[in-house]
């Protein structure tokens, strides 16, 4: 006899860690119904419910005035199950109406969702995915096809890009669902009922157990968000235990955030600190400013904060925990973890490997640079350059409107008679690093590929900088594009993780175009 066919419906499943024990995966602090589930002598699993009293909704207190709310009988009642299911010695926990919230979230799996989803969907059939970019400032992406298509479809960079979810439709919908969505949890939209639940657990609990996703998508490890508690703390004790023994290879300060650094007149730790605003932000004035960094402790880090004030009004203008301001790289026995912008995450060893002998290639320009100055901003070290170089013109600001106007451009920040394309920024984070990469790369795009900016630049320069023939193609081999870093730290210039893998992309870009990339630091002095 075949087996029944349930309905088609859809469930939010979670997957327990090994170890847990069925009082730790649920909030049951509110008042709950608990219920054995059975089918004769066979043990299904134990459903935990409960209701909220009705209440009129919110919205009627617009007509408090006109109409009793009695009269109209409305009321709002919400209701929250969760079944916990037993397969294979894991633990399942199955959410239904606003039963996530009884969840301890601590207790399960994190991407076990995604997991299941990449070793299911077939790789032409994904409809949505959600992503998080580094590159400038860290956002949020959701990209939605209007039809069933493949990954390359959306625009992921497997390099710079951490894929937190996807929806697709399995390849063998049969068995796994007529579509799944993968995070933490798995949604899963699929022909079952309570008898073969257990069956359909088990076949997404291998799934999850299957590495065959990483062949598939190798690129998927190379960077993962950390969001387990337990891994967290560990993390954050590692830290702290390195900056109480002053311990900062691998870890500063830096803004999280693109500034208009023209405006920017300085930096406290304090919103009403006496004396001048610092310069910058580093950890030895922070640890100044605590006086015992040996009692320094994660809640200290998110309690003190950064506060940046405005050249022009002297008044605060932006502020943010200390802890969203560190920058770490910190090795542990599986990995090593970076700690950006407030968020921790394990980088592939091999990833980094990868990424830092690509960039380490990149030689120093010849140019006789000049040390940066530690409280002049980056307009005024472009004029000193310019001057000094002799043979160079400053670009800095100087913006190009092109494409119908659409489209306002900086060729670069000084600009010499040998065809080098100097651009500067300080070493502040990653965002401004990020912005100083795209900007060179997109710069040299247009001049490369695009007639009508090479005649609006040809305006703008001097008369002996000029290209002879705007209208005529330039040879990019010819020509260098010099970033150059100011840093006030000793030793080699070290840039983030994530600046480095943005920069390698732009490094790819730059030569696969023909041009000479280099990089420089330019040290800060008193």
């Amino acid at each position: 006899m075949a087996p029944r066919q349930g309905p088609i419906i859809v469930l939010t499943i979670s997957l327990a860690k090994p170890g847990k024990s069925e009082p730790e995966l649920l909030d049951v602090s509110k008042r709950c119904v608990k219920t054995e589930l059975r089918r004769q002598e066979r043990r299904i699993g134990t459903l935990y419910s409960s209701a909220s009293p009705q209440r009129p909704p919110a919205w009627l207190r617009f007509f408090d005035d006109t109409v009793a709310p009695e009269r109209l009988a409305l009321w709002n009642s919400s209701t929250s199950a969760a079944l916990v299911v037993e397969v294979e010695q894991r633990l399942f926990v199955l959410t239904f109406g606003y039963g996530r919230f009884m969840l301890n979230q601590a207790a399960f799996e994190t991407a076990f969702g995604l997991r299941v989803a990449l070793n299911c969907i077939d790789e032409t059939a994904v409809r949505s995915i959600d992503r998080k970019t580094f590159e400038g400032i860290t956002t949020y992406i959701r990209e939605q096809a209007s039809k069933e298509t493949s990954f390359n479809s959306f625009g992921l960079n497997v390099e710079r890009d951490l894929l937190r979810a996807v929806v697709g439709t399995p390849n063998d919908t049969a068995r796994f669902g007529n579509r799944l969505a993968g995070m933490d949890s798995l949604v899963a939209a699929a022909r079952v009922d309570i008898d073969s639940l257990h069956l359909l657990l088990k076949r997404y609990l291998e799934k999850y157990e299957d590495e065959g996703f990483k062949s598939r998508f190798p690129w998927v490890d190379n960077i993962t968000e950390v969001r387990d508690r337990a891994k967290l703390d560990v993390l954050n004790g590692a830290l702290i235990t390195q900056l109480r023994a002053r311990d900062m290879s691998r870890k500063w300060l830096a803004v999280p955030d693109l500034m208009e650094w023209v405006d920017v007149g300085g930096f406290h730790y304090s919103e009403h600190a006496a004396g001048a605003p610092l310069p910058d932000i580093h950890f030895d004035t922070y640890f100044d400013f605590i006086r015992k960094p040996s009692e320094i402790s994660v809640e200290r880090l998110k309690r003190n904060r950064v506060f940046v004030y405005s050249a022009a009004s002297e008044q605060t203008v932006q502020r943010w925990p200390v802890y969203k301001c560190i920058y770490a790289e910190v090795d542990m026995e599986d990995g090593t973890y970076l700690l950006n912008a407030g968020d921790w995450y394990c980088v592939d060893r091999d990833f980094v490997s990868r990424i830092d002998a690509e960039i380490g290639r990149i030689p120093q320009t010849a140019l006789p640079l000049i040390p940066y100055r530690a409280r002049e901003n980056e307009n005024q070290y472009n004029k000193r350059l310019a001057r000094r170089l002799g043979s160079a013109c400053l670009m800095d600001a100087n913006n190009i409107h092109f494409g119908g106007g659409r489209s306002a451009l900086e060729f670069c920040d000084v600009y010499t008679t040998g065809g080098v394309m100097i651009h500067v920024k300080q070493n502040r984070g990653s965002a401004v690093l990020s912005h100083l990469f795209a900007q060179a790369t997109v710069s040299a795009t247009a001049f490369l590929s695009d007639a009508d900016f090479r005649d609006k630049l040809n305006t703008k320069l001097p008369r002996a900088f000029r290209l002879d023939n705007p209208r005529s193609r330039p040879e990019s081999g010819q020509y260098e594009v010099a970033l150059v870093i100011a840093d006030a730290a000793d030793g080699d210039l070290r840039l983030p993780f994530f600046s480095r893998v943005t920069l390698r992309s732009a490094q790819r870009h730059l030569e696969l175009m023909g041009y000479r990339l280099t990089m420089t630091k330019a040290p800060v002095e008193p």
